[in-house]
């Protein structure tokens, strides 16, 4: 058997025999490895990772990092490898001295592997340095300056501080200070212009000292206040006793507060928050007003204006002459005032015939017989002021009649119409006659019954071959009653009506009379009523009615009353006893600016803004937390502004005067925001709601069983819903009763409009019919206001007189003579 030191022996032999030299150290194999560490200028006592490779060693092999040390060589720390590819790494704590250090990693010699040694790596450690840093102010006016100041530890006296601004990874220098004796610095900055900016300040490493950047602060730099520009140039003509609305304007709409100087024309006001001019105008003036604004910014300006009140211009011309082919046509076009005609676009004179400035229609008639409908504009030359009219020219050949002798109220009337050459025929009237007129054959005969003016539509049809002819005759009733009345406030409650005459503020009311609902000191018999306007003893300014229950009004003196039921305490002064004619509302010194009145509560608001209710809260109408049976006298609702309450069947609803609508009642005691939006009008129905906003759109929401919501359905909503596209809408009113939810509205132009349930003729468009969508109320009128009953309506007129249309059952459409049913507007008396 062969030893292995028997075989070395034998090795060795053979080796000399062959001339080889064995030398035991060549058989180790020689390695390299290599050194880097994370930061070769640490802080004192900071920690650093030295890490690198040792090649040709296996996993677990020693490496051992060592600092010299004079002329020696200190091991410091060893660690092991970590991978077969020989990696290390070591993470050891620097000297506390601020030193240049000289380290090296090594791995000792095996018996096949030989020693290996890195390069050196010298590693300044310097002594940390902080740096801390303060802004002030933090907020400053455009060119205006800010200081950035702190401490440097250790200080340094007299060694740079370095002050940047930072703009994301952008850094810029701004300036240079220098330190104090006990480190502190200071510089004064000014940001370039509006906006936030960040800076910081930061030192310079230095022999043994590290370099610092303090934290970063931010300053915000407000613009330089701009000086406000009133961009109104001009204001809109206001119309004696109408509704003014204007709003001034500044460039770029900015924040600040109106004022205006001297004081607006009577009825008119300035909201110094939304530069909003708005009321009733007043008699007719003309002045110059310096309106101020104040911004938010201190900055004033001012400008001066041209407010007017006028009269609006009045179309006195209600109808043409009929022409007939090839005659000539001159025919004067009549107006209240001096002004100019012009035709509205899109229409059009029948061909020969023209229109001057002047408003003179001549030429020689060149249309073939029938009618050409067009459309003038009057434009005043002392206001500017307009109204429109529509006429048509109708070119016939066979009707002689052209006017018809005026009749007196009350005398009988007889008038007997007629053709050119005799021709017989049949004549028809295309609308209702007025009251007490008759047309049978061609005679016009009757008891006429009270003072007014009316456009007849007649037609003649005579036999074969002439066509059919219409005409339009005015028909001029005179008497003891006048042709024109005013009318400045009118309300409908269930089945019964009052109106305040604006010239003696006295108070009417007719119709359904059994709760004393009249205020006239009686009660009429369950089938009694008073079909003719009743006055109402005292001077008043406004009325409002609700309901069956009865009505509330305010005198001159700004006290309010009530009458009526008032076994909920409806009245308000403290009994629940009910009344026939006006008893005081329990006031407190109080008074009053407008009021509400629904089936069973009633709402007003003081000249200060206050809302207060009284009556029936078992639904929470009154706006009161906490459940209860109601109140007889006013309870306040919220101190707040408001402009405008409207009270329903156990709801309420009233709008402040910052727009915001707020509806409370049906389940909702305190009262609850509607939405965002600002509101001028709301008006609560049979179990819908609907409002104006201030941008002249309609919107209703609730039941829609009769479609009062106006949006051609019949499908209920939870929320406001847009009635059709219009941005001319004024006011709005709603109600009714076992025969359906009816809605009517004003539009700016003066049109009125109804939808919902119209089977009683509500609707006032000459059918009895309901609708879906806004149907127009004799197109020939404008108004001016209206109000929805239990299934009839009463509007003024823009001339100041009363119709009433709908049902009439209970003598509620305010006339003696006044039918059952009309689906026509018909003249109160």
């Amino acid at each position: 058997m062969v030893t292995p030191r028997r075989f070395s022996l034998v090795f060795l032999v053979l080796a000399g025999l062959l001339g080889l030299t064995v030398s035991p150290a060549s058989a180790a194999t020689a390695r390299t490895l290599s050194i880097k560490v994370s930061s070769t200028t640490p802080s004192t006592s900071a920690t650093v990772t030295f890490s690198g490779t040792l090649s040709k060693s296996p996993r677990g092999t020693t490496v051992k990092v060592t600092r010299k040390s004079g002329t020696r060589w200190v091991t410091v720390k060893s660690t092991r490898t970590t991978t077969t590819k020989g990696a290390y790494k070591v993470a050891l704590k620097v000297p506390s001295s601020a030193a240049r250090h000289t380290y090296r990693a090594t791995a000792a010699r095996t018996s096949r592997l030989k020693a290996a040694t890195s390069r050196t790596l010298v590693l300044d450690v310097r002594r940390k340095v902080g740096i801390t840093s303060t802004l002030s102010p933090t907020t400053v006016a455009a060119g205006s300056t800010t200081v950035l100041s702190g401490t440097v530890s250790p200080a340094s006296v007299g060694t740079a501080v370095t002050i940047q601004r930072v703009a994301g990874s952008t850094v810029t220098t701004i300036t240079t200070t220098t330190q104090k004796s006990t480190g502190s610095y200071s510089a004064t900055i000014t940001p370039p212009s509006a906006g936030t900016f960040t800076y910081r300040a930061s030192t310079a490493a230095r022999t043994g000292y590290t370099a610092a950047v303090s934290p970063s602060r931010s300053v915000t730099v407000q613009p330089v206040p701009v000086a406000p520009v009133i961009s109104t140039t001009s204001l809109p003509a206001g119309v004696v006793n109408q509704p003014y609305d204007a709003t001034l304007a500044t460039v770029g709409g900015q924040p600040g507060t109106w004022s205006v100087s001297p004081a607006l024309p009577g009825g008119l006001s300035l909201n110094g928050s939304s530069g909003r001019l708005s009321g009733t105008a007043g008699p007719a003036s003309t002045g110059r007003y310096t309106f101020t604004f104040r911004h938010a910014n201190g900055l004033v300006t001012s400008r001066a204006l041209v407010l007017g009140v006028y009269v609006r211009p009045q179309i006195t011309t209600s109808s043409l002459p009929v022409t007939s082919p090839g005659s000539t046509y001159p025919f004067q076009l009549q107006a209240s005032e001096a002004g100019t005609w012009k035709l509205i676009d899109g229409t059009a004179l029948p061909a020969g015939v023209s229109m001057s400035p002047a408003g003179l229609l001549s030429g020689t008639v060149a249309a073939p017989l029938g009618s050409t409908a067009f459309s003038v504009r009057f434009t005043s030359s002392a206001s500017g002021l307009t109204s429109d009219a529509a006429f048509q020219i109708e070119v016939k050949d066979y009707i002689a009649t052209k006017t018809l002798p005026v009749a007196a109220a009350g005398q009988p009337y007889s008038f007997v119409l007629r053709t050119n050459g005799n021709i017989a025929g049949t004549w028809t009237s295309l609308g209702a006659l007025p009251g007490g007129i008759n047309l049978d054959g061609a005679r016009l005969s009757g008891t006429p019954q009270g003072g007014t003016s009316t456009t007849l539509f007649l037609t003649f049809t005579p036999r074969q071959p002439y066509a059919a002819a219409d005409t339009r005759l005015v028909y001029t009733v005179e008497g003891t009653m006048p042709s024109t009345r005013s009318s400045t406030v009118v309300d409908a409650g269930s089945q019964f009506a009052c109106r305040v005459k604006s010239e003696d503020a006295s108070l009417w009311c007719w119709g359904y009379n059994l709760s004393g609902n009249l205020g006239i000191g009686d009660y009429s018999p369950m089938d009694a009523v008073q079909p003719t306007p009743q006055k109402v003893p005292g001077a008043w300014r406004t009325v409002a009615t609700g309901g069956f229950f009865g009505a509330c009004g305010l005198r001159t003196d700004d006290s309010l009353w009530c009458w009526g039921q008032s076994n909920q305490g409806q009245i308000g002064d403290g009994s629940l006893v009910g009344a026939n004619s006006p008893r005081q509302v329990t006031s407190g010194g109080k008074t009053w600016s407008s009021v509400a009145v629904g089936y069973s509560h009633a709402c007003a608001t003081t000249k200060a803004g206050a809302l207060w209710c009284w009556g029936d809260n078992s639904s929470g109408a009154l706006g009161l937390p906490a459940a209860g049976n109601g109140s007889s006298t006013p309870v306040l609702v919220d101190q707040s502004t408001w402009t405008a309450v409207s009270a329903g069947n156990n709801q309420t609803c009233g709008v402040k005067t910052d727009g915001s609508l707020w509806c409370w009642g049906q389940g909702d005691r305190t009262p609850v925001k509607v939405d965002s939006a600002t509101w001028s009008d709301v008006t609560i129905g049979l179990g819908s709601i609907c409002g104006v906003r201030t941008d002249g759109t309609l919107w209703c929401w609730g039941s829609n069983r009769s479609g009062q919501l106006g949006n051609g359905t019949t499908a209920a909503s939870a929320s406001p819903t847009q009635v059709g596209s219009a941005v001319t809408w004024r006011s709005v009113s709603s109600d009714g009763g076992s025969s359906g939810a009816t809605t009517c509205g004003t539009q700016t132009d003066g049109s009125g409009w109804c939808w919902g349930a119209g089977e009683d003729g509500q609707l006032g468009n000459g059918t009895a019919q309901s609708s879906l969508l806004p149907v127009r109320i004799d197109p020939t009128s404008t108004w001016s206001s209206v109000a929805v009953g239990d299934a009839f309506v009463c509007g003024v007129k823009n001339d100041g007189t009363q119709r009433c249309w709908g049902s009439g059952d209970s003598g509620q459409l305010g006339g003696a003579g006044a039918p059952r049913r009309s689906d026509v507007p018909i003249a109160v008396q």
